[in-house]
C-alpha cells in the first residue's frame, strides 16, 4: 500500500460529521498535486456544513502547471460539498506564497 494513500472509507468511519460543523474558513497554502492532499480537501468540503470560504494555493515545481492545476480545480469544483454557501477559490504559485 502506498504510504501517502489515504483510506477514504476509514477516514469517513473514524471522523464524525460534527467535528467540522463550526468550521467557517479554510486557507491552504503550498498544496501540491498529491492524491492524499486532494482527498483531505474533498473530505473537508464534504463534511463542513458551515464552511463559507475555502481557499487553496497550489505550489508547482515544473512547467506543466496548467494542465494539472485545471484538473485539480475541476476535481474540487465537482466534489460533494456540505455547505451551500461555500465560496471556493484556487490559485497556483511557484514558490508556495
Amino acid at each position: 500500500m502506498d504510504k501517502e494513500k489515504i483510506d477514504e472509507d476509514s477516514l469517513n468511519s473514524e471522523i464524525s460529521s460534527d467535528l467540522f460543523a463550526s468550521l467557517k474558513h479554510v486557507s491552504l497554502t503550498g498544496a501540491k498535486h498529491r492524491e492524499n492532499q486532494m482527498c483531505f480537501m474533498k473530505f473537508l468540503l464534504s463534511k463542513a456544513g458551515s464552511l463559507q470560504t475555502f481557499a487553496v494555493t497550489f505550489m508547482f515545481d515544473d512547467d506543466g502547471k496548467s494542465e494539472w492545476f485545471e484538473n485539480k480545480c475541476k476535481e474540487l469544483i465537482e466534489c460533494q460539498k456540505a455547505s451551500p454557501q461555500l465560496l471556493l477559490t484556487a490559485k497556483v504559485t511557484q514558490d508556495g506564497s
